[in-house]
């Protein structure tokens, strides 16, 4: 166990079996602006760690490579965007087999994750559950491809748009998920404007609600393409 512990600015980083507790501080955990960097973390658990940015982690270069496998994050918190993990600058992300639990952005956008102008977000059997962001409680995407596979969302709050997911631009892809009382103003669940193609497929969305417009999906100025369960 690490704790009030940071690893900055790796350039290739694998980290396995560690527990990082009850960091503070301008970027989160594991930050890192170095150029074509790679970072493997594999059975970690990230809890109760604060940030401006990026609770957890904060990644911001080109061609960067973050991969995250069997993972928990709880409790981590950015007052701006990303409450557990934040990513800019065309880095590509990987997440499997993970739980993201009462995760939060403060005041701002992506309750557990914040990725911006990414090539490749991919997030497979994983779980959000109580993240709470102003948009996308859980996850927040602008401009990036994402594709989102076997997600379970539920309970999760944005104060504005897209309970569990806000997107704005991009290619979304969305497949055998399921969200579950979601919360938003406009989109319960999922909030997505101008995506150049948006997938969704073989997916449920129970009980999610939202105050003025769409207790399920908004989507807005997007092609899309469906076939999902709505309850």
């Amino acid at each position: 166990t690490l704790q009030y512990s940071s690893v900055t600015d790796p350039s290739n980083l694998i980290v396995k079996n560690v527990v990082f507790k009850q960091y503070s501080g301008t970027y989160g955990v594991i930050n890192s602006d170095v150029y074509k960097s790679q970072i493997n973390i594999y059975n970690c658990t990230f809890e109760d760690n604060h940030a401006q940015i990026g609770g957890a982690h904060y990644i911001a270069n080109n061609k960067t490579v973050l991969n995250i496998f069997d993972r928990t994050f709880t409790n981590n918190n950015a007052q701006e965007f990303g409450g557990a993990i934040a990513s800019e600058y065309d880095v590509d992300v990987t997440i499997k087999r993970s739980k993201f639990i009462n995760d939060k952005s403060s005041n701002d956008i992506g309750g557990a994750i914040y990725v911006i102008n990414s090539k490749s977000f991919i997030c497979e059997d994983s779980q959000f559950i109580n993240c709470a962001a102003a948009f996308g409680g859980a996850i927040a995407s602008l401009s990036s491809n994402v594709t989102l596979i076997n997600v379970t969302a539920k309970n999760n709050k944005a104060k504005y748009n897209g309970g569990a997911f806000y997107s704005m631009y991009g290619y979304i892809t969305l497949k055998n998920s399921l969200f579950n009382n979601n919360s938003a103003i406009n989109g319960g669940a999922i909030f997505v404007d101008g995506a150049e193609i948006f997938n969704i497929y073989s997916n449920k969305f129970t009980k999610n609600v939202a105050e003025n417009t769409a207790g399920g999906v908004y989507c807005l100025l997007s092609e899309i393409f469906y076939d999902t369960l709505f309850d």
